[in-house]
C-alpha cells in the first residue's frame, strides 16, 4: 500500500474507530510506552500566549445580539441581562478552566501554570482591550472570573506559585 493511500485510510477514520485501534496497541507494553510518551508530549505543548489569544478571540466574539435575545422579559418570567452576560463570558472560559483542572489532576505543575497564565492573560487582555458591544453588559464579570480562577489556583498550588499566577490579574 502506498503512503497515500495509507494516509488517506487513516484520515477516514471515525473517532471511534480511531480510539478502538489504540485501545487495541495498549495492549501491548512496548507500543502502550511508545503511546504513553507520544500522549505526554503532547500534553506538554502548551503556549501561555496562544491560549490568551484563544480565550481574548472567544470574548471578543460574544454576541450582543445573542444576549438581547435571550433576556428580559420572557414567558417563564424576566432574564436579567446581566447575569446572562455573566453566564456566557463564564461559558465561553469554561473549556480553559477545565483544562487547567485537567493538568492539575494528571499531576502536570509546570503546564497548569502555564494554562492558567493564559488563561489570566486573555481575561486581563479582553478586560483592556475588547472592543466588542457585549462587553458594556459585563462591567465587573472578567475581574470576577479572575480573581475565581487565581484563587482556585491558589488553593491547589503553593504561595509562591499562586502569588505568581495572580501577578497575571494585576500586571496590566
Amino acid at each position: 500500500m502506498t503512503k497515500k493511500k495509507e494516509e488517506e485510510l487513516l484520515s477516514n477514520l471515525t473517532h471511534e474507530m480511531t480510539i478502538s485501534i489504540l485501545k487495541k496497541l495498549y495492549a501491548d507494553k512496548e507500543i502502550r510506552r511508545k503511546l504513553v510518551s507520544l500522549a505526554e508530549a503532547e500534553l506538554r505543548k502548551i503556549d501561555a500566549g496562544e491560549i490568551a489569544d484563544e480565550v481574548f478571540s472567544e470574548l471578543n466574539s460574544l454576541d450582543v445580539e445573542e444576549l438581547w435575545d435571550n433576556s428580559g422579559k420572557t414567558r417563564h418570567g424576566y432574564v436579567e441581562p446581566s447575569e446572562l452576560a455573566h453566564t456566557m463570558v463564564e461559558n465561553a472560559v469554561e473549556p480553559f478552566a477545565l483544562d487547567i483542572a485537567k493538568y492539575r489532576k494528571l499531576g502536570m505543575k509546570s503546564e497548569e501554570m502555564e494554562s492558567c497564565r493564559g488563561l489570566l492573560r486573555g481575561l486581563m487582555r479582553y478586560e483592556n482591550e475588547g472592543c466588542n458591544e457585549f462587553k458594556d453588559w459585563i462591567p465587573d464579570s472578567v475581574m470576577e472570573i479572575a480573581e475565581t480562577i487565581a484563587d482556585e489556583y491558589e488553593e491547589h498550588n503553593t504561595e509562591a506559585d499562586a502569588t505568581s499566577v495572580k501577578s497575571e490579574i494585576r500586571r496590566d
